[in-house]
């Protein structure tokens, strides 16, 4: 991640980032959006339904092999039952028949391999952490107390003059066209005199 260290009095620092705070607020409605993300982790050995924060701030994951708990990154096993996970008047979990009725979030999808493609998302944040579940695949980021120079994008690999997003790959701050070069990359890039190589599903050569 690229980003600027501050090294100035630290309650003008509490100052400025406050009046950043603010400002970020105002545009964007949650907590997550005013920072910047780093992917953890990625659970795909179940299919995950949804995920959601519960009254008392625990974060509830329903699974193909049952209701977890997240704490942080990791899964810790709750209850047996597959499905949408709920939770019930007398506050227990519980299994929601009519759990993708209810799915109709799409928040953080620009975070997300393939972000153009329309799909059901649900989110939860226990901070430092945001938790998405979408596709059968649970993600968690971390929330990082910083701005990046490309916001609200998933970082995956810089080298000395490309960035690789799950939103697009830039050289020196500039997205590069598709289809003439990938729309994102989920591994390296690697630059070699004038040839550039993506890792996407396999590897590709370019001359930029």
């Amino acid at each position: 991640m690229i980003y600027k260290h501050l090294r100035s009095n630290p309650i003008r620092i509490r100052h400025i980032r406050g009046i950043i705070f603010f400002f970020l607020l105002c545009q964007h409605s949650a907590t997550a959006q005013t920072t910047d993300t780093t992917l953890v982790m990625m659970y795909a050995k179940s299919f995950f339904f949804n995920v959601l924060e519960t009254q008392d701030g625990r974060v509830l994951a329903g699974s193909s092999d049952g209701i977890f708990e997240l704490r942080d990154a990791e899964l810790q096993p709750v209850d047996g039952r597959s499905g949408y996970v709920k939770i019930e008047k007398d506050g227990k979990p519980g299994i929601d028949p009519n759990g993708l009725r209810d799915a109709n979030q799409s928040t953080f999808l620009h975070l997300l391999p393939f972000p153009e493609v329309d799909r059901n998302e649900f989110h939860a944040t226990r901070e430092p952490f945001l938790y998405i579940v979408s596709g059968g695949r649970l993600y968690v980021f971390e929330i990082k107390p910083f701005g990046h120079v490309l916001t609200e994008h998933s970082i995956r690999t810089i080298s000395p003059h490309l960035t690789g997003t799950y939103s697009g790959i830039y050289y020196r701050g500039n997205r590069l066209p598709t289809p003439a070069y990938p729309g994102f990359t989920d591994g390296y890039i690697r630059e070699f005199g004038d040839k550039v190589f993506i890792s996407l599903d396999k590897l590709s050569v370019f001359q930029i």
